[in-house]
This record gives structure tokens, C-alpha cells and sequence, in this order.
């Protein structure tokens, strides 16, 4: 039991893969974590898949990083509440929360966006048709909202079946056009995903580098080559 490591010898509370195992078991063991390790970003991240709570625990200059707060966001939409107001006010970390938490996650969204009628309704509805109620928003942040709504049903499917992160896709999935077939996420993420290869070229393309960045990345980097500079040249 991950809990057991309050009461574990000094030098196993030490030990970065003993803490690693607890915080994975028990979220809320990152409470216990030593000084010395509970600044690892991967020991944080590893502890609020397990209990978004856990952000409460997490260290302030973490706290500030977006991912994270969408991480334990995604895992317990109230965990929200312990994120920095600047981060309750922005709408992907928002839309986790409420994709999760619903009507009781709303409490803790920035004012502003708790004033926003269609932002609301948008976050709470489960399958929303597009651009639906975002017909009145503009374009780009239209594009972005529904983007995180999809994200709840992309993100698991994109990691566990390919083992991208959600990041590394988003440069495919921002280029579909028109922001309406982003709709088929909602219901069928597997064939939404599958069938980004068969999209017109630009898309198939950043898709096809997504897939190969964890592979091909190492070797062009040990080249002395700047990833950065080879895509520009892709």
C-alpha cells in the first residue's frame, strides 16, 4: 500500500522508485513525499493520475505548469481548486475539469469564465454537435475549445495505442477542416484517429511525423541536428 511510505525507513523514503511506486498506488502519499524528491515533475504527474486531490501536495512552480493542472484536472475535476486562479480561468484546464466534474466543477472556473454562458454550456454537454453554441465565439478559440472537449476521448486512445503525447498531435489534429468532423471524436475516437493517415496531405503528414518523433528524434539530435531545424527542412 503506497500509504505504508509514512512510515517507511528514511532511506527508502529516498529512493526515487520506491516513492514512484507509493505515489502511483496512493495519489494522496505525495503529501509525504521528502523535500529532496517531491520537485520531480514525474513523481507529481505519477501521483495525480492515481488521485487528481494530490495537486494540493504538488510544489508551487508546478502548480504553475499547465499540463499538470489539466493532469489532475482530467483525473478529479474539483481538483481544479487548488490550481492558480490564472490557471481556473484557462478554458482547456477548465473544460477538464468540468469533463470530469460536471456542475460541481464549475465553482472553481475562473469568474469570468463562470459568467460566459456558452462557455458553460459547451463544457457541460457530454457529445456537443459543432460548431453548435461556439458559432458565436471566433473561429481560432472555437477551434480550441472544441479541441479540448475532444481531448477527453483522444488522449487515452493516442497514448495507449501509439504512444504519442497529447502535444505531439495536436499539430494534425489543429489543421481539420471544418471544425464540425471534429464531432466523430465524441463518439468514435479509434476510427477519428486511424483515419488521420487518410486526411489531405498536410495532415497525414504532421501525423506521420507525431508517430515517428519518439523513434527518429534520438537519432537526428545525436546528428547534432536541432529537431526543430529538421522539420523545417521535412
Amino acid at each position: 500500500d503506497g500509504r505504508a511510505l509514512l512510515f517507511a525507513a528514511p532511506e527508502l523514503r529516498s529512493d526515487r522508485e520506491v516513492v514512484m511506486a507509493a505515489v502511483s498506488q496512493h495519489g494522496a502519499t505525495l503529501a509525504h513525499v521528502l523535500e529532496e524528491l517531491i520537485h520531480d515533475a514525474e513523481i507529481c504527474r505519477a501521483a495525480l493520475a492515481q488521485n487528481g486531490m494530490a495537486l494540493a501536495y504538488v510544489p508551487e512552480e508546478l502548480r504553475l505548469d499547465r499540463e499538470t493542472v489539466i493532469a489532475a484536472a482530467t483525473q478529479k475535476g474539483i481538483a481544479l481548486q487548488y490550481a492558480p486562479y490564472a490557471l481556473r480561468g484557462d478554458t482547456e484546464a477548465a473544460i477538464a475539469a468540468v469533463n470530469e466534474g460536471g456542475e460541481e466543477a464549475v465553482q472553481y472556473l475562473s469568474l469570468d469564465l463562470q459568467r460566459d454562458p456558452v462557455f458553460i454550456e459547451f463544457a457541460l454537454s457530454q457529445n456537443p454537435e459543432l460548431p453548435g453554441v461556439l458559432a458565436s465565439k471566433p473561429k481560432p478559440l472555437a477551434r480550441k475549445l472544441a479541441l479540448a472537449k475532444a481531448r477527453r476521448f483522444l488522449e487515452p486512445y493516442i497514448k495507449e495505442e501509439h504512444e504519442i503525447e497529447w502535444l505531439e498531435a495536436l499539430p494534425a489534429l489543429r489543421m481539420i477542416e471544418p471544425i464540425k468532423e471534429l464531432e466523430v471524436a465524441f463518439t468514435d475516437p479509434e476510427s477519428f484517429v486511424e483515419g488521420l493517415s487518410k486526411r489531405p496531405e498536410e495532415i497525414a503528414k504532421a501525423w506521420a511525423l507525431a508517430r515517428v518523433r519518439p523513434v527518429l528524434r534520438p537519432l537526428v539530435e545525436a546528428q547534432g541536428v536541432v529537431w526543430e531545424d529538421f522539420l523545417v527542412v521535412l
